[in-house]
């Protein structure tokens, strides 16, 4: 996963970088680093188990969406 596609799913769910870390339970400047690229610059990517979590997120946000009643 891309900072791009961190940030891209970090907006879908409306949450700014410290209340998606506070969801995540991490350090909100883990969610800027991972977002700018600087990890990847060092050889580093985010945990295939935390990109996972972050995809689910967003299709428990897509979900909550279909199930919402309209009015």
């Amino acid at each position: 996963m891309t900072g791009a596609g961190v940030r891209d799913i970090r907006q879908a769910l409306g949450l700014s970088q410290a209340e998606l870390a506070k969801q995540m339970a991490i350090a909100p400047n883990t969610v800027a680093r991972w977002e700018h690229a600087e990890d990847w610059a060092q050889g580093r990517q985010i945990p295939a188990s935390m990109a996972e979590f972050l995809r689910c997120l967003v299709r428990l946000a897509a979900l909550a969406r279909v199930l919402s009643p309209t009015d």
